[in-house]
């Protein structure tokens, strides 16, 4: 089961939050609920300090995945510094493919070619564009086990 994906901006900004535990549809109030609170901090200062680390001890390796007793962190950086991460049950095999869709075929279609969508987000700023919502909420329902 997947629990949350999560986007930060190479300034470390949460622009992108859904939480899948609440099972309602996507739309403008159920996304980005959580960007300002202390878990999108704490979230982003796990991942950094576990990228820091893994990196110093694997010759510079890229961290993509860290498991814990209760969850499992999947993450994709860019060459751009976006960091993607899903947040799923700690059983959940290797989603990388799932993190390259939602970058590749998604994010870049929806966001980066969009004229009217920001590419570097400013301090604040949230993706709102309901077409990457929608198709973020369709990918991983297609990958995730929702009951």
């Amino acid at each position: 089961m997947i629990y949350s994906f999560w986007i930060f901006d190479r300034h470390c900004n949460c622009i992108y939050n859904r939480d899948f535990a609440q099972h309602k549809p996507a739309s403008k109030d159920t996304v980005n609920r959580n960007n300002d609170k202390d878990e999108a901090k704490l979230l982003f200062g796990a991942i950094f300090s576990m990228s820091r680390l893994s990196s110093k001890l694997s010759d510079g390796n890229v961290l993509q995945s860290f498991r814990t007793g209760k969850y499992k962190a999947h993450l994709k950086e860019t060459a751009t510094g976006l960091r993607f991460i899903l947040i799923s049950d700690s059983n959940v095999g290797d989603l990388s493919g799932l993190l390259n869709q939602l970058y590749s075929d998604l994010y870049l279609n929806t966001i980066v070619k969009n004229g009217l969508s920001p590419v570097d987000f400013k301090e604040g700023m949230v993706i709102k564009n309901m077409s990457f919502i929608n198709g973020a909420d369709e990918l991983i329902t297609q990958n995730g086990d929702f009951i």
